[in-house]
């Protein structure tokens, strides 16, 4: 087996496309489902998102919508994020990929 790769080997990946499913008690006024396209976009289910940018020092992913404030999630893996509070704070609501979903064709 290969070793996990450390916090610093897979924030400098780039995002793997796919749908995440968001579970957990942080999640707030955020969506619960969002698809990561190939070329730096995102989708919701029910529109595509305007502005996505992921930085690689920090493993800090921001997706935007058009008049409003970005959600920012942390890589907290290869394949999975977690939505970040106020300030670095990191919440405990855990988005991972599924399997099998096409971000392009919603709803998932």
């Amino acid at each position: 087996a290969t070793p996990a790769l450390a916090q610093s080997e897979f924030n400098m990946t780039p995002t793997v496309p796919g749908v995440y499913f968001c579970d957990g008690p942080g999640i707030g006024k955020n969506p619960a489902k969002f698809g990561l396209l190939e070329f730096g976009a995102f989708r919701l289910e029910d529109k595509e998102g305007d502005l996505m940018m992921y930085d690689f020092a920090s493993g800090t992913l921001q997706l935007g919508m058009a008049g409003q404030q970005p959600m920012r999630l942390k890589r907290t893996g290869p394949e999975e994020y977690r939505y970040m509070g106020e300030g670095e704070a990191v919440s405990e609501t855990i988005c991972k990929l599924m399997p099998g979903k096409n971000p392009e064709a919603p709803p998932w």
